[in-house]
């Protein structure tokens, strides 16, 4: 319980994974036009779109859902956005309650067991759930999304440490989560990193992307749920700009290791393109490709911290970048 009492001081901001979003993080009114099965009822209003089990066991629903997230490049801008038709919010923002259970008609088990010992939601522990369907671009790109993300995360680190008596916080983020709070520390001055960030806490972060991405814009994802066909799921997952993210990093799985094999051709780290076309894809938006290559050579940045003491010295802080 010392222990306890000696850690309720420092304010933890989560910044969750996409599968910890599933719950009452995305929502979406004034729909395409789908099938009457489809539709929500009354047709007006917001309602959960991710994730909402219950109406994926209809497959016809299935079919809704995919449209509903699917998102679209538009040349022009440069950027990418909702389908037509489709409005989208995330609730909850900075509170945890919107990621606490990945599944809110199930409740089997809580994402932030592990978080709430001796912290109060609000008051100590603060929550930033975003939209996972998109991600972020290289400054001077435009990334609409993105930068509101972060304009909302930064008010956010500033609220929780004046809350908290003027002390910086620590930012926990998780999976994809990390690699999104990472972007953003790097895009602050390092004026208001010391003033405002005592640790950064990163938690099984992709850094230089896994296969498994890969996988899935090959085979669909069901979502982990058993009656989900992952091939419905696809051609929705194609077209998010996070499905790009993930993607195998030649700074980390070079040139020579084999990450997909065919019958007639393996592919690398370095055959992305190639395997985006060859799978059906085609070519990934114009400068896609560059700009996640130029966000993965960032991971070698000195405040990606390997560290997980929040009682330590800040001066002391372990630095040493994840990836050499």
């Amino acid at each position: 319980m010392a222990f306890a009492a000696r850690l309720r001081w420092v304010a933890l901001l989560v910044v969750p994974a996409v599968a910890s979003i599933l719950s009452k993080s995305l929502s979406s009114r004034r729909g395409l036009p789908l099938p009457p099965v489809a539709v929500v009822p009354g047709g007006r209003g917001w309602f959960r779109l991710f994730l909402d089990s219950v109406a994926l066991e209809d497959p016809a629903s299935v079919r809704c859902f995919a449209e509903r997230m699917t998102v679209a490049y538009d040349a022009a801008s440069d950027d990418y956005h909702n389908a037509p038709g489709v409005e989208t919010r995330v609730p909850f923002f900075s509170s945890v309650r919107g990621f606490r259970h990945p599944d809110p008609d199930r409740w089997n088990f809580s994402y932030m067991d592990r978080f709430l010992f001796g912290y109060r939601d609000g008051e100590t522990l603060f929550g930033a759930p975003y939209d996972f369907r998109y991600a972020v671009a290289p400054p001077g790109h435009p990334s609409r999304a993105g930068d509101a993300f972060f304009a909302r995360l930064k008010g956010l680190v500033e609220r929780a440490s004046r809350r908290n008596g003027g002390r910086p916080v620590t930012i926990v983020a998780h999976s994809y989560g990390g690699t999104l709070a990472h972007q953003f520390l790097l895009r602050r001055p390092l004026a208001w990193r010391t003033r405002f960030v005592r640790r950064f806490v990163p938690v099984a972060a992709p850094w230089g992307g896994v296969v498994l991405g890969m996988l899935t814009l090959v085979s669909g994802n069901s979502l982990g749920l058993p009656f989900v066909d992952p091939l419905a799921l696809r051609d929705e997952y194609r077209s998010l700009q996070s499905s790009l993210w993930p993607l195998p990093s030649p700074v980390v799985f070079g040139a020579a290791r084999p990450l997909v094999t065919t019958r007639s051709r393996a592919y690398t780290a370095h055959d992305m393109a190639a395997f985006l076309g060859d799978i059906g894809m085609g070519a990934a938006p114009p400068g896609e490709m560059g700009r996640r290559r130029l966000l993965h050579h960032q991971i070698k940045s000195r405040w990606c911290w390997d560290t997980i003491d929040t009682m330590g010295d800040r001066e002391s802080m372990d630095r040493s970048p994840l990836v050499h």
